[in-house]
């Protein structure tokens, strides 16, 4: 019986008669199979001296038992996994999410812009350190090394800081369009284009 094998194997799993390979028919999950409705759940409450919650997570754990692969239904036996564990592991899986702003060339540019930025970062504490140890010996780091100039990466930083921010155009879906010429545009673009798409569609309407 589901219902009572569930009782058992919290005591001592072991002993289940489920883990025993015997049938799982019982008066109760044979009964209360697929959530049973409300008077059916307290007809058989009252019946087995139980409450209707008790039947109707019974229903529940019966048919995710049955629903799941011969795996999870070893491992439920074993002890391994809780009722509620069973339950959640035989709902069906949704899709995951997809994510219309980027892909694999928007991934490949927040990747490498970041990359740019530390390296960035990493050459101008070298030349801090650099004009520090010309300093100690009261000499100015610029008079032998005058082009090298952190302001020259001033610009580097911020294309390196836009390439993290790109996304897929949201007028043309990445095909390419005047708003775009290429497929893609910066988040401070795209909400442009937004605006732009928005007002449109409400013009037209």
């Amino acid at each position: 019986m589901l219902y009572e094998l569930q009782k058992k194997r919290v005591g001592n799993p072991a002993l289940d008669e489920i883990t025993q390979n015997k049938p799982v028919n019982s008066n109760v999950a044979t009964v209360a199979t697929l959530n049973p409705p409300e008077r059916t759940a307290e007809k058989i409450a009252k019946e087995f001296d139980v409450s209707p919650r008790t039947v109707r997570t019974a229903a529940k754990v019966h048919q995710a038992f049955e629903q799941s692969p011969v795996e999870t239904q070893d491992q439920f036996k074993e002890g391994k996994i809780t009722q509620k564990a069973l339950v959640e592991s035989a709902k069906p899986k949704s899709a995951p999410a997809v994510d219309s702003r980027h892909d694999e060339i928007t991934e490949l540019a927040e990747s490498n812009g970041h990359k740019i930025q530390t390296a960035v970062r990493n050459f101008e504490s070298l030349i801090e350190d650099a004009k520090a140890a010309f300093a100690r010996h009261s000499a100015e780091f610029s008079d032998f090394a005058w082009d090298i100039s952190i302001h020259n990466f001033k610009k580097v930083t911020t294309e390196a800081f836009h390439l993290k921010k790109y996304a897929i155009c949201p007028a043309c879906s990445g095909t390419k369009c005047d708003h775009c010429k290429f497929g893609y545009v910066t988040e401070s673009s795209e909400a442009a284009i937004l605006d732009i798409i928005n007002h449109q569609e409400a013009v037209s309407a």
